[in-house]
């Protein structure tokens, strides 16, 4: 039997044309996908900024950071990520590298010994363990703080005891069902237990969460320090390209040290000159993100006003299920059917079962919310 595809939504001629709107085949779609959740990868500042250093710079850095690649805006973003993030900030050319220079660059002497993640922790996280050669990798339940406790007690009984050379890492946000990891819990039980390393991939949370949009760690009023780690992407709230990692004082250097680090070509200059542009915006445009939290609460209340669940949390994700003789695939069609976008996944490092994955955007409006919301109910009605 083929395998079923992570993303049961797939369509290969899906266009999205911008503010919230997509094409698939000829229809026209509203478009509640992807994770351009303040609507910035089509900004015209930001576009603007890209065309003219596109003039300026080229379309590719032509070379590692370590021996021509390096260029002002790669440097102009790191201050921009680190204020921010109240970290010091190093770029890499993807979010899922991101994860990897951080394990590989904050690994203590002889290496990291033990790996514990969330049990739906994202693939890069499990990779980056890896790829750094982990040979004991462990889980604890989903977004289970006693758990992860029972786990830590678990491995430090039949091996000696070096914590410090043990690794944690979670998802801030998770990416499918948009619930927010216990980071204040988590922090708390690896400081008590004087682990290495606690890694978060805030991916998701960063742009939309936190006190001025710093992220979901900044939301339990974690910022990094000796012990904690953040990373994530640039191609989400940020709408641009490339990937991030923020550490303590001290971390950048570890962290340009990796092999990750060195041996890649960074994004273009101009994607960083961009990304410098949506950073700005992210920070100063309240109102962009408020609304875009607003709008995804009243979804979810709707959602489940309909009879169908989702998980709660300020995140723009809003993960739902139908009544159990409705499949996400079915959902997903007859959505398609209201003019409405919203794709069916099972993703890896999810649970098995396949949600519609809705993402609330600042393209959106409440025409919008309420236009879903009536299409769901005509959607649970057809069957």
């Amino acid at each position: 039997m083929a395998k079923e595809p992570h993303d049961r939504g797939h369509i290969a001629d899906l266009v999205i044309e911008g503010g919230g709107w997509a094409r698939v085949g000829g229809q026209r779609l509203r478009f509640f996908g992807g994770t351009d959740y303040l609507g910035l990868a089509r900004h015209p500042d930001l576009i603007g900024e890209i065309g003219a250093a596109l003039q300026r710079e080229g379309a590719s850095a032509s070379g590692s950071r370590v021996t021509t690649g390096s260029r002002a805006a790669h440097a102009e973003l790191e201050g921009a990520l680190g204020e921010w993030t109240a970290g010091e900030a190093v770029i890499l050319p993807s979010g899922y590298l991101a994860a990897q220079a951080a394990v590989q660059g904050m690994a203590p002497a002889g290496g990291w010994e033990i790996a514990l993640l969330d049990e739906r922790a994202h693939p890069c996280l499990s990779d980056a363990c890896r790829a750094a050669g982990i040979g004991s990798i462990h889980s604890y339940r989903h977004a289970d703080p006693a758990d992860f406790e029972r786990q830590l007690r678990r491995l430090e009984q039949p091996v000696q005891k070096r914590p410090e050379r043990w690794l944690v890492a979670t998802d801030a946000v998770f990416p499918v069902s948009g619930q927010i990891a216990p980071l204040d819990q988590l922090a708390e039980v690896a400081a008590a237990h004087g682990i290495g390393l606690l890694l978060i991939d805030d991916a998701h949370g960063l742009g939309v969460l936190g006190p001025g949009g710093a992220g979901t760690a900044a939301a339990f009023g974690l910022r990094p320090r000796p012990g904690l780690c953040l990373a994530g992407t640039l191609s989400k709230a940020l709408g641009s390209f490339g990937g991030w990692v923020s550490g303590p004082p001290g971390s950048a250097g570890l962290i340009r040290s990796s092999s990750v680090y060195v041996g890649s070509t960074p994004i273009p200059a101009a994607l960083a000159a961009g990304a410098c542009v949506a950073v700005r915006i992210a920070r100063s445009d309240l109102e962009r993100r408020e609304r875009v939290l607003r709008l995804a609460q009243r979804l979810k209340h709707a959602v489940r006003e309909l009879g169908m669940t989702c998980p709660d949390g300020p995140s723009p994700i809003v993960s739902l299920k139908g009544p159990s003789d409705i499949t996400a695939a079915q959902l997903h069609a007859r959505l398609l059917s209201h003019g409405c976008y919203v794709p069916a996944i099972r993703y890896p490092g999810a649970d098995d079962s396949t949600v519609l994955r809705a993402a609330v955007t600042a393209d959106h409006s409440e025409a919008d919310i309420e236009l879903l919301t009536a299409s769901l109910a005509a959607a649970v009605r057809e069957s």
